[in-house]
Formats: structure tokens, C-alpha cells, sequence
């Protein structure tokens, strides 16, 4: 059988994988819903170990740290268009909201956005309060300097 694989996999400098990615380009979805679709993808056996799972939705990112079970509340619950504003303040995405983008544009704004991420110098005074969660839940300084690997769009 084929193992699923997330939408993206970062790695840490010496190849660990520290996050998982899955992203779907659904917004509105309750907080029960991403629960109930980790744990789909945990029974599926669908994602690798991996120190941080993150669910990211054009409305929210949830993120989940360690491996909690099945039915555990995510650790975070964070505005996706906090994260992503930047990205969508571009000349050709600025008339557009998030949620108009579809999967393949959303794919793209969070791949650059863990890409920038990867290769910024985060300290609690520099950031805002949106961005806490991110030095809080430790998933900051796991990807730092890290790497992306992505499943293929087209295989």
C-alpha cells in the first residue's frame, strides 16, 4: 500500500522531519471538524512521525505538538490571514481574499511562508502577538534553518 504523505515535510538541518503540513483549501470548518480529520489521517496511518503537525485552512492553522492522541484539541488555533497577510498584500493578490485562492494558491502562500519562516531570526521581543505561537510551541526553533521537502503537485 502507498503511504500517504502530506502536503509538506520540513526537516531540520540534520534531516529530521519536525513538521508535517497538510493543507486544505477549506475555510469555515469548526475546530471539531480538524480534530476529527487529524485523527482520520492518524488512523490511515497518514503522517509521518514528526515533532509538529500543522493543518492550514484559508481561516485558521491549527497546530499540534508531540503526538497526542487521536482526539486531542490542537495546541494552537491561530488566524491563517494574520500569518499570510504579508503574502496577500502582493500587487497580483491584493484585490483577492484568502479563500478565493483555491488549493494550489494556498499550497503556494504557505510554502512561502514556511520558507520565510525557516530563514528569519524570531526573537519574543521582535514579534508580534500573532507570531508568539511560534517561539511558544517550540515550532520556530525546530524549523529554523531547516528544509523543505514537498510532495510533488504532479507525479
Amino acid at each position: 500500500m502507498n503511504r500517504l504523505r502530506p502536503d509538506i515535510i520540513v526537516r531540520s538541518p540534520n534531516g529530521t522531519t519536525q513538521l508535517s503540513v497538510e493543507i486544505k483549501a477549506l475555510a469555515g470548518r469548526s475546530e471539531d471538524w480538524a480534530i476529527e480529520f487529524r485523527g482520520n489521517l492518524m488512523e490511515y496511518d497518514a503522517l509521518p512521525d514528526s515533532r509538529f503537525f500543522l493543518l492550514a485552512m484559508p481561516d485558521y492553522f491549527y497546530l499540534w505538538a508531540g503526538t497526542p492522541p487521536e482526539d486531542a484539541k490542537p495546541d494552537y488555533r491561530v488566524s491563517a490571514k494574520a500569518m499570510l497577510k504579508r503574502y496577500m498584500q502582493s500587487r497580483h493578490l491584493k484585490d483577492l481574499d484568502i479563500e478565493d485562492l483555491g488549493g494550489f494558491g494556498l499550497k503556494f502562500l504557505i510554502r512561502a511562508w514556511i520558507f520565510a519562516l525557516m530563514g528569519s531570526r524570531l526573537t519574543g521581543d521582535l514579534v508580534g502577538e500573532e507570531y508568539a505561537w511560534l517561539l511558544e510551541s517550540g515550532l520556530y526553533e525546530s524549523i529554523r534553518s531547516g528544509y523543505i521537502e514537498a510532495e510533488p503537485e504532479y507525479a
